[in-house]
């Protein structure tokens, strides 16, 4: 009979961003069979853009079974903002010793969300578990459906030239996040109460996302200087530079 490789699966969703000026924790959370998998050892190397080492062949270390390495600020410091960085994982485990690799960014500022849970309580009350007509047990959150639809919307930025940390303006992406997570909580729904009115309600916010996606304009600093330039983006819209500080190309290996 064959030997095969052991095949585990790195949930690396994103290119890693990494923020300047302060500490920032890696992580590459590793999967076999459904389950995570616990590495027992390993190291970490980062290059930047012109394949120079910022650190090279560092420990690891294992926190709820996930590889983490903190990159501290002074390490950053100095360091000219760019994409093109490269994260190399070495891990160890019991069935062998994978290699993982994601591409990356030295940013100035990371794009954070502006949906929570609040917000999906503002359209639909019954989602809420304090609410007297609650639908679900005390105690749930919709972080996962949250988490989701914005690893989503970065992608999508990213795919049409738009780098998510330039975006200046987060509360322009407000109401596509709402409708696609509500998309997200609804198809849910539909299956596990069986109830009807979910799998039309799905429908209707996918409807709506589209449509809010479509509209979407944002400011940005194409230049990277920290500051909105003065013409608004259409999130749609391909984005090609010939050169200069806004060129766009994510560059990973």
């Amino acid at each position: 009979m064959p030997v095969h490789d052991t095949i585990y699966q790195a949930r690396l969703m994103l290119p890693d961003l990494i923020e300047r000026g302060r500490d920032n924790v890696l992580t590459c959370p590793v999967y076999l069979d459904g389950d995570k998998a616990h590495p027992t050892g390993g190291t970490i190397s980062i290059y930047d853009a012109s394949n120079t080492a910022v650190t090279s062949g560092a420990a690891i270390s294992v926190i709820a079974n996930i590889a983490s390495y903190t990159l501290t600020a002074a390490t950053l410091a100095d360091r000219p903002l760019e994409d093109g960085w490269r994260i190399v994982w070495a891990l160890t485990f019991s069935g062998g010793s994978p290699t993982f690799r994601n591409d990356g960014a030295l940013v100035r500022y990371q794009l954070a969300p502006v949906v929570t849970d609040l917000d999906l309580y503002r359209l639909h009350p019954d989602l809420n578990p304090a609410d007297s007509a609650a639908l679900v047990p005390s105690g749930t959150n919709y972080q996962t459906w949250i988490e989701e639809s914005w690893t989503t919307i970065q992608l999508r930025l990213i795919n049409v030239g738009n780098r998510p940390n330039l975006v200046m303006s987060p509360s322009s992406l407000r109401e596509y996040h709402l409708y696609s997570t509500l998309e997200l909580i609804a198809r849910h729904f539909s299956t596990s109460t069986g109830q009807g009115k979910w799998a039309v309600l799905a429908d209707s916010y996918a409807t709506r996302a589209a449509r809010a996606w479509d509209q979407l304009n944002f400011t940005y600093d194409a230049d990277d200087d920290g500051q909105a330039d003065s013409q608004r983006r259409r999130a749609g819209a391909s984005v090609t530079f010939l050169g200069g500080a806004g060129e766009w190309r994510w560059r990973g290996y």
